[in-house]
């Protein structure tokens, strides 16, 4: 089996710090990957492994004798569009949505975001500074690119929750989505009515096994629907 280190650069331009991938097996060795000799070059190394892939055991014990740690465990659940009736938002007069793109100001959104994101992995693994910019980076080029909601209380229009997320090809993926209770509810149902409209097929809801909350909030979304549930191990290096 081979093995070698992929140059992540949207990682290394958001952070300031050089990012790499651990690349298993041959097939992906028709991309340019660098020896895994170069380890030292990078001041952050991620690998992820499935459970069920091939030669997981063999892939296990390389990391853990080049010293990876376990930094993540994430909960990756495949699914179609739902096809619900159409959702009567009429009891939740007290709320309302926003598009992310206006915003007159996204400061409190990013402020928001940073406190819910600060069990994420980069601000468990990296310097405060640097978790910061990549997160920040992430939402505004969902905001900017992608599609997203901001759920707002009407009385004051206190930010409550946010769901956005990237548009591939017809599939929703690389969502952020925070919020609590009726926030997370209202944003999936909004989810679904928007995907319907506009054509999206399918989705790719990717959550930490450290967020519980919204694992149950899409654990009982998703019991009646068919889907798919991979899991995925995340393993880092850190060269600060």
């Amino acid at each position: 089996m081979n093995w070698g280190i992929r140059d992540l650069k949207w990682e290394t331009e958001a952070s300031g710090i050089k990012f790499g991938e651990i690349v298993f097996s041959g097939s992906d060795f028709s991309q340019k990957v660098n020896p895994i000799s170069d380890l030292h070059r990078y001041n952050y190394i991620v690998a992820r492994l499935n459970p069920e892939d091939l030669n997981f055991v063999e892939k296990l014990y390389f990391l853990f004798s080049e010293k990876f740690s376990l930094s993540d465990t994430f909960a990756v659940i495949s699914m179609k569009i739902p096809r619900f009736g159409r959702e009567n938002f009429s009891r939740w007069n007290d709320y309302c949505i926003l598009n992310g793109k206006d915003l007159t100001s996204r400061e409190e959104l990013l402020n928001q975001a940073m406190t819910k994101m600060k069990v994420s992995r980069y601000f468990n693994e990296l310097p405060y500074q640097i978790a910061e910019k990549i997160y920040r980076r992430w939402l505004n080029e969902i905001i900017d690119r992608g599609v997203s909601f901001v759920f707002l209380e009407r009385s004051n229009f206190k930010i409550k929750g946010f769901l956005g997320f990237m548009v591939e090809s017809g599939r929703a993926k690389n969502f952020i989505l925070f919020g609590e209770g009726i926030s997370f509810v209202f944003l999936i149902k909004h989810f679904v009515n928007f995907g319907s409209d506009q054509g999206i097929k399918d989705m790719e809801f990717k959550i930490s096994l450290k967020n519980l909350r919204a694992l149950r909030v899409i654990s009982r979304w998703i019991r009646n629907i068919e889907h798919q549930i991979n899991f995925e191990l995340v393993f880092s290096k850190i060269n600060i």
